[in-house]
């Protein structure tokens, strides 16, 4: 009699431990199909940001030229603008009077 408790006590801590382990197996499989659809997301955010950072470089870099060209423009103008003043003639120097009636030496074309 004693003997059929045991076994029997034995055989319902043997059905709790398999129950509790097909209970772990099944969580430990919906921790890995969430660990797999985490991971997935995480590429797919990951492939999103990359597309908008090359996305960004090539805007940057865009920009960059229109200035680079811009600023070749200015300079160009510059240039010319400071050959033009050198190409003009000196100034010739005329007697005048300011409004005072002073003499003052003064530069007309």
């Amino acid at each position: 009699d004693e003997s059929y408790s045991r076994e029997a006590t034995g055989m319902a801590l043997m059905a709790q431990m398999e129950e509790a382990l097909l209970k772990s197996g099944k969580e430990l499989a919906a921790l890995k199909v969430a660990s797999s659809a985490a991971a997935e997301a995480a590429k797919v955010r990951e492939a999103r940001l990359l597309a908008e950072l090359a996305e960004r470089d090539q805007q940057v870099w865009f920009r960059d030229q229109q200035l680079n060209e811009l600023h070749v423009g200015v300079s160009n103008l510059v240039g010319r603008l400071q050959r033009k003043t050198k190409e003009r003639r000196p100034l010739s120097q005329t007697q005048r009077t300011d409004h005072l009636g002073r003499a003052t030496l003064s530069g007309t074309r």
